[in-house]
């Protein structure tokens, strides 16, 4: 989008598309998460794969990436969920098979599985809490860990499911907040769970939300409070 002269009630749009004609527009036109990285350039996650935006000049040009089967420097699957660039210039990209870190220096990626400590590889929301612990919702609860470089691999990892708490171990596709107190947001299908950090009692806070139930778990000084609608009717 943009304004000519400065013109904000006059927008005009610059469409982007894929075209078997050309090999450098997108590699799919069905887009389903887009993410900048640290140089600014823009990624747009398709269910064909990633295309990175090389030129916006005319119909634009991409650089595409997609899976290839037994490639382990490529990405894990063509069906990109979301994607999260991290405090450290890292750029994640989750897939429903695998989570996936790009090496710009060798521009490919590194696969991510239930090897390193995943609990599912159906990656459903990515974000960082402040200590730089990723935290990463999955169809089998949220995983928490830090990534080691050296290592290639997590380290410190943490699980929270519905045993501890959670609404539900499967999050909603991007449902997934942490605010600047470190509480963590997950939204499900059955309601909305908060992980707090804070050892003290729950407490009490304005949602806006009209609330029938609220739950608290805690264990160990932390837990989830699932907040859930339950709408009875009374005769």
């Amino acid at each position: 989008i943009e304004f000519p002269n400065g013109d904000f009630s006059n927008p005009t749009f610059r469409e982007y598309d894929s075209s078997r004609e050309r090999g450098d527009g997108l590699v799919n036109s069905y887009v389903l998460a887009l993410e900048k990285d640290k140089n600014g350039a823009l990624w747009v996650g398709t269910f064909s794969g990633v295309s990175r935006l090389i030129s916006e000049e005319g119909e634009g040009s991409f650089e595409n990436y997609i899976s290839d089967f037994g490639q382990a420097d490529q990405l894990s699957n063509n069906s990109i969920k979301n994607m999260f660039t991290d405090s450290k210039g890292r750029l994640w990209i989750g897939t429903q098979t695998g989570l996936n870190l790009y090496l710009e220096e060798t521009n490919s990626f590194l696969q991510l599985g239930r090897k390193d400590g995943l609990p599912s590889e159906y990656i459903l929301g990515i974000d960082e809490d402040s200590e730089g612990q990723l935290q990463v919702a999955t169809t089998n609860g949220v995983f928490t860990a830090i990534y080691n470089e050296s290592m290639q691999t997590f380290v410190h990892i943490e699980y929270n499911t519905a045993r501890d708490g959670l609404a539900d171990n499967i999050t909603n596709k991007n449902a997934l907040y942490i605010d600047a107190d470190d509480n963590i947001f997950v939204g499900s299908s059955k309601g909305l769970s908060v992980l707090s950090n804070a050892e003290a009692s729950i407490v009490a806070r304005p949602f806006n939300l009209g609330l029938t139930t609220l739950e608290g778990i805690q264990k160990k000084g932390q837990g989830f409070v699932s907040i859930k609608n339950r709408i009875e009717n009374e005769q």
